[in-house]
This record gives C-alpha cells, structure tokens and sequence, in this order.
C-alpha cells in the first residue's frame, strides 16, 4: 500500500475506463441483490474469494477506525464474504469491543470462521437490509466491496426520492454520531515485483483487462459500473440520515504473485462464476496469457488496485 490516504473526489490513477461499461449495464435491480449474492458466492467462488481476494492494508483500517474515534464498543462489517476487512478490523481493536460479521453466503461465512480459529468475530448470516441487530446498538458499521450489491445508485441532479432501504437499516443500527464506512477496489493493474507499485507492465495489464472488458463484458452484472466508478451515486445524503461524507482515495498492491495466482484472483470474480456457468474457463485463460506475457508459470507480478474510501457520520 502507497502510504496515506488522500482526501479527494477523484477516483484515483487507473488507465481503465469505467464509461466502457455503460452502455452494457441495465439499471441496477437491488430487490434481487440478497438472492443474487447468496447464489454468486456458492462454494467455489467463496472458495476463491478467501484465497486470492486483497486483504486490505493497515492504512485503510487506519483510516476507518480514527473516523470513528476512540470507545467502539460494536462493530458490524455488512456482506462481509469470507472476512477480510472484518479481521483486520478485529485485529485492530481491544478485545473487549464486539466485532460482527454478517453475509448472506453460508459458503463466505463457513470460510470465514474457518480464518477465525479463536472466534473472535460473531459471525452471523443475515442481509444488509434485515441485519438482525438491536436499534444504536453499533459505532461502527462497515461495508468493503459490496456497497455496490447493497444500495441503487442516485444520479446527482435526482430529486429527494425516499432513503434507501440499506441506508435506513444503517441509520437505525448505528447509534447517534456513529460511523458508517465502506471500501471499494476498481480494476487492478500488474506491475513488475521488484517493489511495492513497482514498475507497470503493460503486456501482463492488456490480459488482464482483456479478460475484464472484452470477455466477461456479456458476464458482469449491472452495478460493476459502480465499482468502476469509485462508488459514484452511492454515497449516503444527510436525508437518510448521514449529514456529513467525506471520500478519500487510495492505492493497495498485492504481494509477488505467479501467474497461477493472480488467475486465482480473476477466478473469484462474479463475472467469472457467471461465465463459467456457460462453459468458459476464463481464470485459465488469464493464467495461460499472464505465463506468455510475464515469462513463464514462475514468473511473479504485484496487481495493484485503485481504492475508494467512503466515511459518513449518522445524525447525532
């Protein structure tokens, strides 16, 4: 990870560009999200998902924890997959404050407390909309690479339509002047492993996005757009509850990985599941064109993510 975070509105220095989507992409249908989420992340993507998904830097966690101050006392990670961001979380934290994961895959769950031998997190299947936990009961609710499943977008200029259903489950959870916080990662680029954000490699980065843009295009779901767009539109408004937003920008870099692994990676995205459902094998074929484009199957390579930081303050 570069060090820092930045404060800006920018989404952050990538070469992809997120209006390629556009016009593939239907509106977002989020009554649908709950089921979509549960049957996208059955055993081999949530498989995939905990072995070869970023686990984000001290920086980021950092971040999150500072905006909600000293005294978290309980901490709900929402559509937390096999854990990442809410052991990080955990980690980082007394262990008398109460850490909650919950996801709507029992499959991400079953990995998740499978990395949590000593049960430091309450693990518990449940939706972002029906979260199961007392009313003020959180100071800190958290969301990492999943705000996109869990709240339709709203354009700039749109009127004041009524909250959106996460965002009023968000609202009731938190306790007054609590912190909601969510993390999104674009699409990564490779670069060469000599240091962290080390060199581009723009022949290995060509696969990659190959693979994202022109491959999977028919395989993507609507609200990838979102992610690509650093989480554009979904940030709350002060009339869900949330009077104060800030975003802040980032980068995070993955270790040396083979060719193999970063394929491991491709592997664990929905798009790639959907694919697969129809008979293509596209995590292979990254793997086999990572190996031509890097030099061989022990060739190693760092992917290095734009990251999007949103945090937000409930209404005292």
């Amino acid at each position: 990870m570069r060090p820092g975070l930045e404060r800006t509105s920018a989404r952050g220095r990538s070469n992809h560009n997120p209006t390629l989507f556009r016009g593939r992409c239907r509106p977002p249908r989020h009554a649908q999200h709950q089921r979509l989420m549960a049957s996208l992340f059955g055993a081999s993507v949530a498989a995939a998902y905990a072995l070869h998904r970023p686990i984000l830097p001290p920086a980021v966690v950092a971040a999150i924890l500072a905006e909600a101050g000293s005294g978290v006392k309980r901490i709900v990670d929402i559509a937390c997959g096999s854990g990442q961001l809410t052991l990080a979380l955990a980690a980082a934290t007394p262990r008398a404050t109460v850490v909650v994961g919950l996801d709507a895959s029992p499959a991400q769950l079953s990995f998740a407390r499978d990395a949590d031998p000593g049960g430091r997190v309450l693990w518990r299947q449940g939706t972002a909309t029906e979260t199961g936990e007392e009313t003020g009961a959180a100071d800190l609710l958290t969301v990492a690479q999943a705000l996109h499943w869990c709240v339709p977008a709203r354009p700039p200029a749109s009127p004041a339509p009524p909250p959106r259903p996460f965002y009023v489950e968000a609202a009731r959870v938190l306790r007054p002047g609590g912190t909601f916080a969510a993390v999104s990662y674009g699409l990564a680029s490779i670069c060469a492993a000599d240091a962290d954000g080390g060199t581009p490699l723009p022949a290995a980065t060509a696969v990659l996005h190959a693979a994202h843009d022109d491959t999977l295009a028919a395989y993507w779901a609507p609200e990838r757009a979102l992610v690509l767009n650093g989480m554009r539109g979904l940030d709350p408004t002060p009339g869900e509850g949330f009077p104060r937003v800030v975003r802040r920008a980032a980068r995070m870099s993955s270790a040396p990985l083979t060719p193999a692994a970063i394929a491991g990676y491709v592997a664990s995205w929905s798009a790639t599941a959907a694919a697969a459902a129809a008979g293509l094998d596209v995590a292979r074929e990254v793997g086999a064109g990572l190996e031509a484009a890097l030099g061989g199957p022990a060739a190693r390579a760092r992917l290095d993510w734009p990251v999007t930081l949103l945090l937000a303050a409930r209404a005292a």
